[in-house]
């Protein structure tokens, strides 16, 4: 039951609620506030600066993601890091760089995660980065050169991890979200079919 609205019949109806229509409860509002101050106390603090714009883009071309990647590597000292290009949600403009800019360029509750993987999985996986899947993740840690007209799974002319040349049967640290580790972006199927060939 709606107090203060009229239905056509008994069964019910679909009621827009406008933000507008309705006085906050004022206990309500300032618990709430409260709270919000608590959860957002030192949001502002200053914790670097860019001289240009950080912007998400995808894989090809934004600049932001990137950035995140590389923090990600750094952060876990792995040897390569991913990062969906979905994960990062604004743009930063030049100038004082706050940590409410970091939390709301990665806005999710998202918890980092490594795994150690052979190098011919590394190269299975960005295979099919450079293929049909497209380029839906940024990287830190590898440098690859492909040929798009090359067959699929086979366009990677250049891979290399740092400064070395990949090592198929080499040990390396992957980075990654535990978004992307539990599947999510597409990632259950790529990480199948790089096992499966």
């Amino acid at each position: 039951t709606m107090v203060g609205y009229e239905t056509h019949h008994d069964r019910g109806a679909l009621v827009t609620l406008f933000e507008d229509e309705f006085w906050p409860d004022q206990g309500t509002a300032e618990t709430i506030a409260q709270r919000v101050q608590e959860a957002e106390a030192g949001l502002d603090e200053v914790i670097g600066e860019t001289r240009v714009n950080l912007v998400r883009g995808d894989a090809d071309k934004g600049n932001l993601g990137g950035l995140v990647a590389d923090a990600i590597r750094e952060f876990t000292a792995a040897d390569v890091a991913i990062q969906n290009t979905g994960g990062v949600r604004a743009d930063i403009a030049p100038g004082k760089i706050t940590k409410r800019h970091c939390l709301e360029v990665l806005p999710f509750g998202n918890i980092l995660e490594t795994v150690m993987v052979k190098g011919e999985f590394l190269k299975r996986l960005f295979e099919l980065k450079v293929g049909s899947y497209g380029p839906s993740l940024f990287v830190a840690g590898v440098t690859i050169e492909y040929n798009p007209d090359r067959a699929e799974g086979d366009r990677i002319t250049s891979f290399m991890v740092g400064d070395k040349p990949l090592d198929p049967q080499a040990d390396y640290k992957l980075a990654l979200t535990n978004y992307l580790a539990e599947g999510q972006s597409g990632f259950t199927d790529m990480i199948r079919n790089a096992m499966a060939r």
